[in-house]
């Protein structure tokens, strides 16, 4: 298990060098779309193991579907990021708006955040606030990389790289209310500190890798800092957990 992580880690290494160096042609878009799906596989898979697998599956399916019912919202409405668009980049658009490859996107990122929350703090509205703080700091390094290969792009330009202030107040809102759905799905499960949650959090873990390497690679030396501090941070709270 160990030597396939490092292994995937050089892989996303060289991935996020590449993707960051070379020009991306919309007619790849299948590239994109199949690194998210197999970003977020091991998540899904370590998630269902320790839930059970119709449990997990269900949840999995309700997160896709507030996922893609969110964005959509935001997307037709510009409440709560701020107007901007999807490219052809990560995927078709549903219903002309919305890549399909939204849900495998996103959830990884709340069942990582929830179960690092688990892990940090024992109140349960405690570990949804701060669920919904961690889904911040992903995306202060996941946003800015993204709008520089043109995954998406905003009407106005905003002042972190380009990324409005309203897309992290939306991105705390949508964890919010997200990180209170998952809550009551598990019905007081702690998966945090199940024998598996280096295994759900390995997706987050390799999605940071890569989008740290993108904006480093375009010099946005803030998130590569936050980029930094999430995987030392997740380190930390790992370090410790019985590998699955």
């Amino acid at each position: 298990m160990k030597k396939l992580f490092w292994c995937s880690v050089v892989f996303v290494l060289v991935g996020g060098y590449f993707t960051a160096t070379q020009p991306f042609d919309a007619r790849l878009w299948w590239v994109s779309a199949l690194s998210i799906v197999l970003f977020a596989l091991p998540s899904f898979y370590f998630f269902c193991l320790e839930l059970g697998w119709k449990r997990g599956v269900l949840i999995l399916t309700v997160l896709s579907l507030y996922a893609f019912g969110f964005e959509y919202l935001a997307i037709t409405t510009g409440f709560p990021y701020g107007r901007f668009s999807y490219t052809e980049k990560i995927g078709f658009r549903l219903g002309g708006q919305v890549p399909w490859t939204v849900a495998f996107a996103w959830v990884p990122l709340i069942l990582a955040s929830y179960g690092l929350a688990q892990r940090f703090v024992q109140v349960r509205w405690c570990q949804i606030v701060l669920s919904a703080i961690f889904l911040v700091l992903i995306d202060l390094v996941l946003d800015p990389g993204a709008v520089a290969l043109k995954f998406w792009i905003w009407e106005s330009n905003g002042p972190f790289y380009g990324v409005p202030v309203s897309n992290f107040v939306g991105w705390f809102l949508s964890g919010l209310v997200g990180s209170i759905i998952l809550a009551k799905l598990l019905r007081g499960s702690i998966y945090g500190r199940s024998k598996y949650i280096k295994g759900i959090i390995s997706s987050v873990v390799l999605i940071i890798i890569f989008w740290t390497t993108v904006v480093l690679v375009k010099g946005m030396f803030i998130s590569v800092v936050i980029g930094l501090f999430l995987l030392g941070f997740i380190y930390s709270q790992s370090r410790n957990a019985t590998d699955a």
